[in-house]
């Protein structure tokens, strides 16, 4: 696959407070973008996976990055590490866990392979590091699950959406 792209990030948030004399303002502007080309090492990529998808109330899944997944073309995806992944809880009412898989957890996005992150529901996450010439190392056969659970609550079904970037080897 010859992958190309950016990512794009902005913050503003303006705040203000209405004193006697004077209305001080604190405003943040944050802009980020990361392009990256076809190959590997810093600011390239060379593979995407993406899907939709659905998690019964309470249920789990663990997606094999080494292996596990397949792409748009019908293509075997083996990330070698992963520049940026970008997760949406579609959910109006439970949480999605991520990570934590029970054995062989891609556990370079955490301090330890049983730790967890929750995203609320309406939340998105996006974490990248294509700047950097080795991203998130995935690790065939010792740290390459990625779990992704429904916590329980809520809904019956919680779907949600992601996005993968990386590096094959080639």
């Amino acid at each position: 696959m010859n992958t190309t792209g950016s990512l794009n990030l902005r913050i503003i948030s303006n705040g203000s407070k209405v004193l006697d004399m004077s209305t001080p303002k604190d405003d943040i502007s944050i802009n980020a973008s990361m392009s990256f080309s076809n190959g590997t090492g810093a600011g390239n990529a060379n593979q995407h996976w993406s899907d939709t998808r659905t998690l019964a109330d309470g249920a789990n899944e663990t997606l094999d990055l080494a292996g596990g997944l397949t792409d748009a073309f019908g293509d075997t995806v083996t990330f070698a590490n992963v520049k940026a992944l970008y997760l949406y809880n579609k959910s109006s009412d439970a949480n999605l866990v991520i990570g934590g898989a029970a054995s062989n957890a891609f556990s370079a996005l955490f301090g330890d392979a049983a730790d967890k992150m929750v995203l609320a529901p309406g939340g998105r996450l996006l974490v990248w590091a294509t700047a950097s010439a080795s991203g998130y190392a995935v690790t065939a056969d010792t740290a390459d699950q990625l779990q992704l659970a429904h916590d329980g609550s809520g809904e019956s079904t919680l779907e949600y959406d992601i996005v993968i970037i990386g590096e094959v080897a080639v």
